[in-house]
């Protein structure tokens, strides 16, 4: 799929790239930067580990969730997934919180506006604040979130999305003549499974 990019107008989320220019990562040099993620992973896992532990899990299915191959695999992968799942374990927990506090919102904001910064993709998560915030005006309810500063989000993530934009269009062009299972992304939409209903295929 690299290959099918043209690299002149690629744009790559600019973290992953800072983190390896400021820990000089290369070869002979890679045990700092691994250290950090490796303690990234840690936090991850522990986080949703305790998270699971007062929503009533056993220690049974705790260790089995410390054992699954995906927190398994952020500890040994030093790349953008790894610095993704802890980000977006900040946010969700913090969100998400039965009872939030002021630090509880920046932490959000903070770890938002880095995902952003870390995958093109968490540019979705704009989308579900502004929802949310809606929704909670519509129902009169006390927001959770503040609108305006869900307004702040969309703001400080224009000239981003305008960054990103590039990519997405190279990304997508390419993607259309890249084969995942035998099957091209236009087979996947006019449907795979001849016996299924429509909607369901």
């Amino acid at each position: 799929l690299e290959r099918q990019l043209d690299h002149d107008t690629m744009l790559s989320p600019p973290l992953y790239p800072v983190l390896l220019e400021v820990f000089d990562y290369r070869p002979g040099n890679t045990i700092p930067m691994a250290l950090l993620f490796l303690a990234l992973s840690v936090a991850t896992v522990t986080l949703w580990i305790r998270w699971l532990e007062t929503r009533g899990l056993s220690l049974f299915w705790l260790v089995a969730f410390a054992l699954m191959p995906a927190p398994v695999w952020y500890t040994i992968n030093a790349s953008a997934d790894s610095i993704n799942a802890f980000l977006f374990c900040l946010f969700f927990l913090s969100f998400f919180k039965d009872r939030s506090n002021y630090l509880d919102k920046i932490i959000v904001f903070i770890s938002v506006i880095l995902l952003i910064l870390c995958r093109p993709t968490s540019i979705s998560l704009i989308g579900f604040l502004v929802a949310f915030a809606l929704i909670n005006v519509i129902r009169k309810k006390g927001e959770k979130f503040p609108l305006f500063i869900v307004f702040v989000f969309v703001l400080l993530s224009a000239p981003v999305m305008f960054f990103y934009y590039p990519y997405a269009v190279k990304f997508l062009q390419a993607s259309s003549d890249f084969a995942l299972f035998g099957f091209y992304p236009g087979d996947y939409l006019s449907g795979i499974f001849g016996g299924l209903p429509r909607v369901l295929d």
